[in-house]
């Protein structure tokens, strides 16, 4: 059953999600936090909802110190699971998420041990949050910024930057196999404290870092590398690559202006944007169906404080510029976009608390052409200014290209349960309860489908038809308007079962593979039990009291003969409704070599 009340929090977020694009439905949570959180990040899953990672600022000075909080929400932005993470007594920090078509999700970040050593982390989950893999690298000393996760085409790339004490900052792109070993990579310089990276359609890599572009063969080799620049000074890029048209976007930033632009994969310039006046905040963009690129920013002038919106089509002009109005300000510290999958965009942005508010941000849903809410609404405006000097792209021979080695470090998380909350913006929502139920004989099972248009099972199965065979509730939900959810509930219940007890009359322990042991086999829970086995002349050649023993045919460690032996077995069984039920059998058990 999804709960509709407290969810955990992460510190400010402003997320955007999308379920149809025919649907005129969006919903605005705040998120509030009491433990300020550092940069989060987020990944769309396949069936359109949405996972939520961070680390607490608390957890670098506190001790023991923290480790990561995940959250997975529905396409209405209501909690579904949430757990921490923690290895031992140390420190982690998310720094990028992929998912996969399955819905497995893996997360890229730092560890911080009890010295100050620092390690690359690799994390898998399944759809529920089981661990699946955890995986500790160590490159070096590496700095507590830049990281990207890519999860395409059957591999894993991580890319970010490399720094120690006795060499430049250098950056580093590094391949996995799905068991997260090191496969491979390269280290280089130059390289800075920011940057990204993105896979091509033939496995290429193009990277950026700063002013710096490289394009990376698929196994790291340099193809090229440029520097950018502007006529009147360098250039810092904060945004991209992202694949867009026939080309990638980037963005950069330069005494409170943004510009944009864009280039093939040969890192020749095809288009420019505007002056855009903007804060400080890096960027983010996600491009939709229909090729036109939204781009989010932090406003400056008569939008401070303000989450922006820009819209580019394929070829490049700016289509329409907006604010998003909020009774509260949104000091904008991080924006973290991506595309649903469904048409939509989702986006992350983390705020600064303002005085002594614990909230940190929001929630919201948000699509192409849907209409204003009365509690949420985009005010068109324009602040562009004109751009005469265009970027130019300069081939450079790196100082320092290399294979990149890695040490395996031994490593495991402990899973726990964790908060989250938040507070919807519009009022609560509405949820319509309806529900099915039956009472079925012990062995029958229940086939079920989705009650409608626009309902998904809420444990995340995909197959509109399912067979219940326990009882328990499954429910499924309709979120076509989040204000006003449909669950529906399927609620089983079995008849007792009768309790009966298998023991095998013979067993074969010669190392085929088959029927190697004796087991003892119910049904029922098996409370107390006694074997005791007698060969033909009466001797005992084996006991147990425990339910799960297994007998292997062997007396003092020597295998027996084969032959018929006695078996005498007391138990208490204990059925489904709590009742005790107690029994004996003797049985002749051919042994068979």
């Amino acid at each position: 059953m999804l709960r509709l009340g407290p969810i955990l929090l992460t510190s400010g977020i402003l997320l955007f999600f999308r379920a149809e694009i025919l649907h005129a439905q969006f919903y605005t949570k705040w998120l509030e936090n009491p433990e300020r959180s550092l940069q989060k990040h987020q990944v769309a899953l396949p069936n359109g909802e949405m996972l939520l990672a961070y680390a607490t600022t608390a957890g670098l000075t506190s001790e023991p110190r923290t480790g990561i909080w995940v959250t997975r929400l529905d396409r209405c932005g209501r909690e579904k699971w949430s757990q921490r993470y923690q290895w031992k007594q140390n420190y982690l920090e998310v720094k990028d998420m992929a998912s996969n078509s399955a819905g497995e999700v893996l997360l890229l970040g730092t560890a911080f041990d009890i010295g100050n050593q620092e390690y690359v982390f690799l994390l898998k989950l399944d759809p529920q949050g089981k661990i699946q893999r955890f995986a500790l690298w160590h490159f070096g000393t590496v700095d507590n910024f830049t990281y990207g996760l890519s999860w395409e085409g059957g591999q894993i790339a991580a890319y970010g930057l490399l720094l120690d004490w006795f060499t430049p900052k250098r950056g580093f792109i590094a391949f996995f196999d799905q068991d997260l070993r090191l496969q491979g990579g390269q280290k280089f310089e130059p390289f800075e404290s920011s940057g990204g990276f993105l896979r091509l359609s033939d496995g290429a890599w193009l990277c950026r870092s700063a002013s710096v572009l490289y394009k990376l063969g698929p196994q790291g080799q340099l193809l090229w590398a440029k520097k950018l620049s502007l006529p009147d000074g360098n250039i810092d890029m904060n945004l991209g690559p992202i694949q867009w048209g026939d080309g990638y976007l980037f963005g950069s930033y330069s005494a409170g202006s943004a510009l944009f632009f864009s280039t093939d994969d040969a890192g020749t310039l095809l288009w420019q944007s505007p002056h855009i006046p903007a804060a400080l905040t890096p960027p983010t963009g996600a491009v939709l169906p229909n090729g036109d690129c939204w781009v989010f920013y932090a406003g400056i002038g008569a939008q401070a404080n303000q989450l922006c919106r820009l819209r580019f089509t394929p070829q490049g002009p700016v289509l329409d510029q907006a604010a998003l109005q909020s009774d509260k300000p949104l000091p904008l510290l991080f924006l973290d976009a991506s595309t649903d999958g469904q048409g939509g965009i989702q986006l992350l942005c983390s705020t600064e608390p303002v005085g002594s508010e614990t909230t940190e941000g929001m929630v919201m849903r948000l699509y192409p052409n849907a209409p204003n809410e009365p509690c949420e609404h985009w005010d068109p405006f324009q602040n562009q200014g004109p751009n005469s000097n265009n970027v130019v792209l300069t081939p450079f021979v790196p100082d320092h290209f290399a294979p990149l080695s890695g040490r395996f470090v031994e490593g495991s998380l402990v899973p726990t349960g964790a908060d989250f909350f938040d507070r919807d913006r519009c009022g609560d929502p509405s949820t319509l309860w309806q529900r099915t139920d039956t009472t079925l004989a012990c062995s029958t099972p229940w086939t079920i489908q989705l009650p409608g248009p626009g309902f998904a099972w809420d444990d995340g199965t995909l197959a509109p038809a399912r067979q219940l065979t326990t009882a328990g509730t499954v429910s499924a939900t309709k979120l076509d308007v989040c204000a006003a959810p449909v669950v529906h509930e399927f609620v089983l219940e079995k008849e007792p079962c009768a309790c009966n007890l298998y023991l095998p009359n013979a067993f074969s322990p010669n190392d085929d593979g088959e029927h190697e042991y004796l087991t003892i086999e119910s049904d029922c829970a098996l409370e107390t039990v006694w074997l005791a086995i007698y060969n033909r002349w009466g001797e005992q050649v084996f006991s147990a009291h425990d339910p799960n023993a297994a007998w292997d045919g062997t007396f003092r460690q020597r295998p027996l003969e084969t032959g018929v032996y006695v078996a005498r077995l007391t138990y208490q069984l204990r059925d489904e409704g709590g009742a005790l039920h107690n029994g004996s059998l003797i049985r002749d058990i051919l042994l068979v070599r």
